[in-house]
């Protein structure tokens, strides 16, 4: 009796939307507006740069004003904590406001509302 185990070079179906998971993921996907991408990344980087210099102001005016060096350095260690988390989030919300203020939807997703409605 010959066994059946025979592997298929067919990609996975999604049975529940009744198509190819690789054809999904393509439709998905959409088009992203390269000049409006580019405005929204140089936009983010001229804010981080505004905030880097207001670290800076913050830092100067701590050292200038403190009278007791154990309060200077507490203060430095939180507001540094802080613009280290902000500096590590940064990439990840270019790409979230890419996503979604760049990105034009294809007219051919499942997500159309008239699609639903007529269907």
């Amino acid at each position: 009796m010959p066994s059946m185990s025979k592997v298929s070079s067919d990609p996975p179906a999604d049975l529940e939307k009744g198509r190819l998971k690789a054809a999904a993921t393509e439709e998905d996907v959409g088009v992203v507006d390269p000049c409006m991408a580019m405005c929204i990344k140089t936009t983010v980087d001229v804010f981080v740069g505004a905030y880097t210099l207001v670290f800076i102001g913050m830092i100067a005016w701590l050292v200038k004003n403190s009278h007791n060096w154990w309060d200077q350095w507490q203060a430095f260690l939180i507001i540094s904590a802080i613009v280290i988390w902000t500096y590590s989030v940064t990439p990840r919300f270019k790409d979230g406001l890419v996503r979604i203020f760049a990105t034009k939807p294809t007219h051919a997703s499942d997500c159309d509302a008239s699609a639903k409605l007529l269907a």
